[in-house]
């Protein structure tokens, strides 16, 4: 079944199309473009659905859904943000820095279950041994940061994207 991308729709199910899927990966994500072009049409749609509904679960977004039907967290109205100033996130559009977002999820959605297109990023601490069980205990290594860039993407670089809908964290005096 094709992706319904609809603003604000009732069955709505991702925010790209496939064909926007297709020319970012493969104008912005060259190291990935191969691994995205081996999975079939039906399963690139499957990514992306999984991928929105992991966008969607990740937080409580600022602002409110327009449309009291709308199905998915997104577009939201901002309203007025501060000092006044009102939001440059139209709640009629889906803006293009939620769609960025939802392929890189799409992409780490994608490597998790691949074993020839990760990098590492962690690494053996302990092992102990008591009764027949092993026990590993794993680090993160101090780079993983850039790693994460070299490979590509992240969920710094996703919650980056979607900075502008991230709730507040304001002091409330008591």
């Amino acid at each position: 079944m094709a992706l319904d991308t609809t603003v604000s729709g009732s069955s709505s199910d991702s925010y790209v199309t496939l064909a926007e899927a297709n020319t970012f990966f493969q104008n912005h994500k060259r190291h990935f473009d191969a691994t995205w072009d081996a999975l079939s049409d039906t399963q690139k749609e499957v990514h992306l659905r999984d991928a929105t509904l992991a966008l969607d679960a990740l937080r409580d977004w600022r602002g409110y859904r327009p449309d009291s039907d709308q199905v998915l967290e997104f577009p939201r109205e901002l309203g007025e943000i501060s000092f006044y100033k009102t939001t440059l996130y139209p709640s009629n559009t889906i803006d293009q820095k939620i769609k960025h977002a939802q392929m890189e999820v799409a992409m780490m959605v994608i490597r998790r279950g691949s074993t020839t297109d990760t990098i590492e990023t962690r690494y053996e601490e302990s092992i102990g041994a008591l009764s027949g069980t092993v026990n590993i205990g794993y680090r993160q290594r101090s780079d993983q940061k850039d790693l994460e860039t070299l490979a590509g993407n992240s969920m710094t670089r996703v919650l980056a994207y979607l900075k502008p809908w991230n709730p507040a964290r304001r002091m409330v005096r008591a």
